[in-house]
């Protein structure tokens, strides 16, 4: 059997089980809402006047380097790529790493961050193609490069997760990605990364895009296609050389010896104490958060964008640490689940605790963002904008809070998340939770980029006094579901026993 045989046959058995009706068509749903996005995003933008036509020239090779670096940071983040069914669930089956590999490129669409890249590029290479006839050629010659860059960026982080399966390779691969971070900084506070950027090969890149009848376009296709197979065949083989090696799963070495802590003074300190301990423990998690925190400043810098225009940030990013672990946060306590629920602790505080971490984790990976930012362009210099900033990170963490405790009531899973690659829910699972989170986080983040342009400063106050109503009666809604014993007993077997 091929490798690309077993990837239909993994996707065939995780749409297998997919066991309800309504779980089938929210997927097909899913899809064809991301597929009439491109296609209406793909028909604005080709009947809109060239009035902006320069500045889009200008970003698009910025827009393309974004793409590649957040190939690779996503890859890492997903610690080495999404899988189709969980490794520890295919253990006694003959998969080939080669399929693993390929499954987690086919699977990298469904990432939310992958897709939303894809619909801005689309709607720039329509809005600047020439002739607009032509436009489907350079869509097609986009796509072939989304695919290119996905291929490498998989390769590249199998790589390095191979290189981290030991100590020696944790401190090594830890202390080049901090180096990376600083040069990236420096480079942007000095204009080098602007100048990086404006190189030849992507300016001729975009060009292609845009005049995609020419003769270099068609040279374009040709290089794509032989780096994408040269991309799956080295992607293949760091995939094959790093799950050779030792991967220790989190909470795995019993050799070391573990002093136990003192006792909290109150219940509340202690479950909190634990539930910390929960989150920051898991590998999926420390890496994606840590990613959250980076990746969103360098992207800026690279960019070259100004603070106006990242007023609607903070509450993606913290829409983007919630989806880490928070949309399922109730299987933090795995199977142990239902031993505390034997316990005489109240249901209110284990919710109140569960909520606590999220949002002190989640405003502690839009701080770093923000603080990246800062050292890139330097803090605001305006009053008004600086109150709008805040304004939106208090508003982004605690709808992300709380939209994801909703999610961890209503649509539990169990989640072990101790692999590498280890998520809070099934690859189309997450895709919704992503979608759903990105929406609703982008509502304040609209809502304040607007009131910054236009109205009173105390219109600021007034929407965010709004926002977070609304977010209130999301945590009471979801207060109300876990204080029926019923539905809590319903939702710790699920995150104990799946």
């Amino acid at each position: 059997m091929t490798a690309v045989h077993q990837v239909r046959v993994l996707l065939a058995l995780r749409w297998k089980m997919l066991r309800s009706v309504k779980a089938r068509l929210a997927v097909v749903a899913g899809m064809g809402v991301a597929a009439g996005l491109i296609l209406g995003v793909a028909t604005v933008a080709g009947s809109l006047s060239r009035e902006f036509e320069q500045g889009a020239t200008v970003l698009l090779p910025a827009l393309l380097a974004t793409f590649i670096v957040l190939a690779v940071v996503g890859g890492l983040a997903a610690g080495g790529g999404t899988e189709i069914i969980p490794a520890g669930q295919l253990i006694t089956y003959p998969i080939s790493p080669r399929a693993i590999y390929l499954g987690s490129v086919a699977l990298a669409p469904l990432n939310f961050a992958w897709a939303a890249q894809i619909v801005v590029l689309v709607g720039m290479v329509v809005y600047l193609a020439t002739p607009r006839s032509a436009a489907p050629l350079g869509v097609l010659l986009l796509l072939t490069f989304a695919g290119t860059s996905t291929a490498l960026g998989l390769a590249v982080s199998w790589f390095i997760v191979g290189i981290r399966q030991n100590q020696v390779g944790r401190w090594v691969t830890t202390s080049l990605g901090l180096l990376t971070v600083a040069v990236a900084i420096l480079a942007a506070l000095t204009g080098v990364l602007r100048a990086l950027i404006e190189n030849p090969l992507l300016i001729n890149l975009a060009q292609s895009l845009t005049r995609p009848l020419s003769a270099t376009a068609l040279g374009w296709f040709a290089a794509l296609a032989l780096l994408s197979v040269t991309a799956a065949t080295l992607g293949s083989q760091a995939c094959n050389w790093s799950l050779r090696r030792r991967d220790v799963p989190t909470g795995t070495q019993d050799s070391r010896r573990h002093l136990r802590r003192n006792p909290k003074s109150s219940a509340w300190r202690e479950t909190v104490a634990v539930d910390r301990g929960s989150v920051w423990r898991s590998r999926p998690i420390r890496r994606g958060l840590v990613l959250m925190g980076l990746a969103p400043g360098v992207a800026a810098a690279v960019s070259a964008v100004g603070w106006e225009d990242l007023v609607v940030l903070p509450p993606l990013v913290a829409a983007g640490a919630a989806l880490l672990f928070a949309i399922n946060v109730l299987s933090l306590d795995g199977p142990g689940a239902l031993w505390l629920e034997s316990t005489p602790r109240s249901p209110a505080l284990a919710l109140a605790s569960k909520a606590w971490v999220s949002g002190e984790v989640v405003l502690f990976t839009v701080a770093c963002s923000m603080l990246v930012i800062t050292v890139a362009l330097g803090p605001p210099q305006q009053p008004r904008l600086a109150l709008t900033l805040a304004l939106s990170m208090a508003v982004g963490v605690v709808w992300a809070v709380a939209l994801a405790l909703r999610r961890s009531v209503r649509t539990p899973n169990k989640a072990d998340l101790q692999s590498a690659r280890d998520t809070p829910g099934p690859p189309a699972a997450m895709l919704a939770h992503a979608v759903r989170l990105t929406t609703f986080a982008i509502v304040p983040g609209v809502g304040f980029t607007l009131l910054l342009v236009a109205g009173p400063w105390w219109l600021l106050l007034v929407f965010a006094a709004g926002m977070l109503g609304l977010a209130a009666l999301h945590v009471r809604h979801t207060w109300q579901d876990w204080s029926r014993p019923a539905w809590r007993a319903l939702v710790v077997t699920r995150v104990a026993r799946g």
